[in-house]
């Protein structure tokens, strides 16, 4: 859509959808039960949908009321459209396939309050790490080492 993506509201939560590619734009229309839509003048290309968005995001979100969030992404993503549930930040911790690829590790602050921080998302055998990552830095604790070695 608009230029490359947009969010959407359904009933459940918010779903981003992505159409903007010729062949990607048919088949969203297709997938909402809208095939005219893709020959609509309004928004025959990409450029003439990011002019008339507002429009575009009225007309996609009608479709979609009454339509459950988690489901429209399922039946979007299986009829070719890229698609995708908005997630907070727990939902994107307590996900399944972030806790599966390990996205985030547990680490403390020097005051030891736990919190999630995101590890690199490169993988080698054996590990390039240290294993664990130790207490965040304090505010500025840093900077003098930094300078020090200029």
């Amino acid at each position: 859509m608009a230029p490359a993506a947009d969010i959407f509201h359904a009933d459940g939560g918010l779903l981003v959808i992505s159409g903007y590619q010729p062949r990607a734009w048919q088949e969203l229309c297709r997938a909402i039960g809208t095939p005219n839509l893709a020959d609509d003048p309004r928004f025959a290309t990409n450029a003439l949908r990011v002019e008339n968005r507002e429009e575009l995001v009225s007309v996609i979100e009608e479709r979609l009321r009454g339509r459950n969030a988690a489901e429209t992404v399922s039946y979007l993503s299986n009829a070719g459209v890229v698609a995708a549930l908005v997630r907070d930040y727990d939902d994107v911790l307590s996900a399944e396939d972030v806790t599966a690829n390990r996205t985030f590790e547990t680490t403390t602050t020097f005051e030891g309050q736990e919190y999630a921080s995101p590890v690199s998302p490169l993988r080698s055998d054996p590990p390039l790490t240290r294993g664990t990552m130790g207490p965040a830095p304090r505010l500025n604790e840093l900077i003098s080492e930094a300078v020090a070695t200029r």
